[in-house]
């Protein structure tokens, strides 16, 4: 349902939904982000922008490439930054994984189960030893950034549907993008080492931030890999494809592990 006038979109979600709608509005203090411009907490209704766009498809990348570079770049420096010891985030996701894996144990058989723990632990004692900064900068990420997710907007991009924000690592917004073009293994490395450069230009100033993007990227990559996991696990509740385990979860870190 939309208003013209208003140029307003009103979403009516079930009561379950709750707890991720309170999340998103709460945040979105933090990032500015317009789209969100009301929320009814009784009738539960939430209001958004209404976006007059199109959806970018797969075979158009290259036609949005800068575009998307910005698109990218613009969260991070958008964002509030927050900082926490690294330690303490790596040993927070994976509690957190933890709690996941017990509320959708039904969901899961045991060779599954087995292996998802088996593999969030190795990352996690990887972490622990291999990563080198005392403390990890954490922006508002949107968790989702996909070709679905993104409306075409005279030229530009602009992020949709921010259910599954958090602040997570800076790189995960990245990743997650990059990963979801898995079938376009030439322009993901294109893009990758385009973004890097751009990222590098952007954030000059913020050492942090740059900081954190000089590190060893397998070990980016390995943050990314808790977190992603983590969100497929809290996306299970709410989401009929996230029930797909082996595509979503053990797919992933079967490519990861070749």
């Amino acid at each position: 349902m939309f208003s013209v006038k208003e140029k307003s979109v009103f979403y009516l979600y079930r009561s379950e939904y709750s707890e991720l709608v309170k999340k998103q509005f709460d945040l979105s203090k933090y990032h500015g982000m317009s789209q969100i411009k009301g929320w009814d907490k009784e009738e539960r209704i939430l209001e958004e922008l209404y976006l007059n766009g199109s959806h970018p498809s797969i075979k158009e990348l290259s036609k949005y490439h800068n575009s998307i570079k910005r698109m990218l770049v613009n969260l991070l420096v958008s964002s509030t930054v927050k900082s926490m010891q690294a330690k303490d985030y790596f040993n927070l996701r994976l509690k957190e994984i933890q709690k996941e894996i017990d509320k959708v144990s039904g969901y899961l058989t045991r060779r599954q189960k087995k292996k998802i723990i088996q593999f969030v632990n190795d990352k996690h004692r990887n972490l622990i030893l291999k990563f080198p900064n005392e403390n990890i900068p954490l922006v508002l990420s949107h968790g989702d950034v996909c070709c679905k997710n993104l409306i075409s907007i005279g030229g530009s991009l602009q992020p949709i549907d921010w259910e599954y924000c958090e602040f997570r690592s800076p790189y995960y917004d990245s990743q997650f993008f990059l990963y979801s073009l898995r079938g376009e293994p030439q322009y993901n490395i294109e893009l990758f080492k385009d973004i890097k450069k751009y990222l590098s230009s952007k954030l000059k100033y913020n050492n942090e931030l740059v900081r954190f993007l000089d590190t060893d990227i397998s070990l980016l990559k390995q943050i990314v890999m808790l977190e992603y996991i983590q969100l497929v696990l809290t996306q299970i509740k709410y989401r009929e494809f996230a029930k797909d385990i082996n595509k979503y979860i053990i797919n992933y870190i079967d490519t990861l592990e070749r």
